[in-house]
């Protein structure tokens, strides 16, 4: 049992979900809706782990299901849209907006850890600029009708669209 006491979560490995030949964001809001191809998982749990009366136990679970509300969908929108401009802002490292952002991340922190709240908060507000600090700013590719300094494929664009334009 030595080895399960760091064991944690699910041991069977990842799977693609699909949720009535949809993803999961494209469940309609108001929708619970179950996995279609969900394969029993065992996952591993300890409860008091750094107690001296911790308890080992496993679960095997045998479905997932979507709970499809207004919230999560914007939820959902939010960290895809983080996610897109992240993933582009980083892929190319030569760019201006990249340099700039770069330089003002202060030391001992990640990029993303310093850039996600700071994105997310703005594409709440469906603010048009994102403002990082005076002077350096990322276009809402959303909202703004400025061309984006950071470009986004048309498939997100649309996507999450109707959440966060």
């Amino acid at each position: 049992m030595a080895p399960v006491d760091w064991m944690r979560g699910k041991l069977s490995g990842n799977q693609l979900l699909t949720y009535d030949t949809h993803s999961a964001y494209d469940t309609p809001t108001g929708d619970v809706v179950a996995a279609d191809n969900y394969q029993p998982r065992l996952i591993a749990k300890v409860k008091g782990a750094f107690t001296p009366r911790k308890i080992r136990f496993f679960q095997v679970r045998t479905r997932t299901c979507v709970n499809m509300t207004a919230t999560v969908k914007r939820n959902l929108a939010l960290m895809g849209g983080v996610g897109a401009l992240f993933g582009s802002l980083v892929s190319d490292k030569s760019s201006a907006i990249y340099i700039a952002v770069s330089a003002l991340c202060p030391k001992g922190m990640t990029l993303r850890a310093f850039l996600a709240p700071v994105i997310r908060a703005a594409l709440a507000a469906k603010l048009p600029n994102i403002e990082i600090t005076d002077g350096v700013v990322i276009v809402n590719p959303w909202v703004s009708t400025d061309t984006p300094n950071v470009p986004i494929s048309q498939a997100i664009l649309d996507k999450f669209a109707g959440e966060l334009s």
